[in-house]
């Protein structure tokens, strides 16, 4: 998956943060990436793998999944509660975007884009 990403940027769409009680979804697949973060409570992620075979993990406090785009998963939150912040995005073309994977993957900071009003100047990097 994130070979295919070097000539790509990741631009959000969706967003929450929300606390689930004793809560399941239906199984669902979309085009955009996701992650899924648990601030507090667990959680069970269930997806279905590239053989159609089920699959659960447990999604503990300050921990996250990533999902890739068309995989099918649900959330389910039967003990207590989770507080999911979730994030989507899609998958676009970076060709006229300096942020894009190409760059983070060289470790490399775009070039700043000049504002009329700016006055910019040269500062020296150092190594840490």
């Amino acid at each position: 998956m994130f070979e295919n990403l070097e000539n790509k940027w990741l631009h959000m769409q969706v967003y929450y943060h929300k606390k689930y009680t004793d809560f399941s979804m239906e199984l669902h697949k979309h085009s955009r990436m996701e992650l899924m973060y648990c601030s507090n409570g667990c959680f069970t992620f269930e997806y279905l793998d590239e053989e159609n075979e089920k699959n659960q993990i447990i999604v503990d406090k300050n921990c996250f999944v990533l999902i890739c785009p068309y995989t099918p998963h649900r959330l389910i939150v039967s003990n207590d509660y989770a507080i999911i912040m979730n994030l989507e995005f899609d998958i676009d073309p970076a060709e006229n975007n300096l942020f894009n994977f190409s760059n983070l993957l060289r470790n490399t900071v775009p070039p700043p884009i000049p504002h009329p009003g700016w006055n910019l100047c040269s500062v020296p990097t150092t190594a840490m």
